[in-house]
């Protein structure tokens, strides 16, 4: 059914039913508070949408095509949300610390929210978000959290805009439900870019990774314009440890990192002219390795990635073995 012109009031709308419905209102409408409950079908807005005080969505996508869903009050509790989710533009104030402000967005097909969490934040501020399922370009590789990221999911990526720009530090939460351009694992980053610039780097620090979930902290990036974040796919960056050196015996451990996936193997680099070299296992990141002759050795520690677009890194250790003087 069809909703033209309604008076806010102080009461509760609600759209259930298993029909699609719309809200046809090309010049806004204004409701106090809204409850989405539809078994099937959507709500479609054909003008933006404000919701003064709270919004609860326990079934049912709401369709905001150019249009874009506000919900004006600034707590954190303003949105109960349940199921369903906003395909389009949301718009939600902010001005609570320690806070998670939700916003259910995604496509018609897949649930993509975030979250964010504001350690600071001076002034309040609107945030505007959107889930783009366009592919979101080319990434330079860069080195984030001991990890390369060398590509970007061509899934989509999330896009926001302020209404100012203030003084914040905040956490996101970017969930990517769907994603098929690669599979993510611990290996996997957030990244970003802002209208200012068209590279996507890494704000802030690396959180954590519990697919298909990956979080970001110390973020204190806003634009009045655009400031988006993807998915990067990471490679991680090879460490063979410190370089040693072994005063009177002709073994050491070595001290590579351990791959978070794919393989990990030693192997020689250079080593005096007729020495011999044995590691108890050349894919342990801490094997022993044995030589028959004192003398300056470097040793390659190499890791291999083969899911996704694969890639490989390499870093070299170089261990002295000393002869005891007599």
């Amino acid at each position: 059914n069809t909703v033209d012109g309604f008076s806010e009031g102080s009461g509760t709308v609600t759209f259930n039913g298993s029909a699609g419905q719309a809200i046809n209102n090309i010049g806004g409408e204004t409701f106090y508070d809204l409850v989405m409950n539809k078994s099937s079908g959507d709500l479609t807005i054909n003008g933006d949408l404000t919701v003064t005080n709270t919004l609860t969505m326990l079934s049912g996508d709401i369709i905001t095509g150019t249009e874009t869903l506000v919900l004006s009050d600034d707590s954190p509790t303003s949105l109960s949300h349940t199921n369903g989710t906003v395909v389009g533009r949301m718009q939600r104030s902010i001005s609570a610390t320690s806070s998670d402000y939700l916003f259910p967005i995604g496509t018609a097909s897949s649930y993509r929210p975030a979250v964010f969490n504001f350690a600071t934040l001076s002034p309040s501020v609107d945030i505007t978000a959107e889930f783009d399922a366009s592919d979101p370009g080319v990434l330079t590789p860069y080195a984030d959290g001991g990890v390369s990221v060398e590509q970007i999911a061509t899934d989509g990526f999330w896009h926001f805009r302020s209404s100012s720009v203030p003084a914040c530090d905040y956490s996101l939460e970017l969930t990517g439900n769907g994603f098929t351009s690669f599979t993510l694992d611990a290996d996997s980053r957030i990244t970003g870019t802002t209208a200012a610039s068209s590279t996507w780097e890494g704000f802030g620090s690396h959180g954590s990774v519990s697919a298909p979930t990956i979080t970001r902290t110390g973020l204190d990036v806003m634009n009045t314009t655009s400031f988006d974040f993807g998915f990067g796919w990471g490679c991680l960056l090879a460490d063979a440890g410190d370089d040693q050196d072994i005063c009177g015996v002709l073994t050491t451990t070595l001290e590579g990192n351990t791959p978070n996936n794919g393989t990990g193997e030693w192997t020689i680099v250079s080593q005096p002219a007729g020495s011999g070299v044995i590691f108890s296992d050349n894919t342990d990141p801490a094997t022993t390795v044995t030589v028959d002759t004192y003398g300056q050795y470097e040793f390659r520690w190499t890791l291999s990635k083969t899911t996704g677009p694969g890639c490989s890194d390499s870093d070299d250790v170089e261990i002295d073995f000393i002869e005891r003087p007599d």
